[in-house]
């Protein structure tokens, strides 16, 4: 469960450091935070968990990185035994639901909403 929070943790720093830089680097970030994905998931599905909460509500959306990392998150997810949800702005639901691989991705508001959906 400790192994569990600190990758939450580091994927949470990843994702506000994200928030924090120039447009031009963004790309980098999010890289960054699909490489804390596998790890993170992995230690999920040890703890015997069957959900992953990904919560991009502090991360930048953007048409030509978002869909890719939730794309990247939900087949690392798969990969492991675990469902995905999303966390985001209404924005990011908007633009998530007009691709055909990240529209079927649970997207929910807030993270309470997302640990109660059944």
């Amino acid at each position: 469960m400790a192994a569990a929070k600190d990758f939450q943790q580091r994927v949470e720093a990843a994702i506000v450091a994200c928030k924090e830089q120039r447009e031009e680097r963004l790309e980098a970030y999010y890289q960054r935070v699909a490489g804390l994905l596998p790890a993170a998931m992995e230690n999920l599905a040890a703890a015997c968990f069957e959900e992953a909460i990904l919560d991009l509500s502090s991360l930048p959306m953007r048409q030509e990185h978002t869909p890719a990392l939730v794309m990247e998150a939900d087949k690392v997810a798969k990969k492991m035994g675990l469902g995905l949800r999303i966390v985001g702005s209404k924005e990011g639901q908007v633009m998530l639901k007009k691709f055909t691989e990240t529209g079927s991705v649970p997207f929910f508001l807030s993270v309470s909403e997302a640990k109660t959906a059944a």
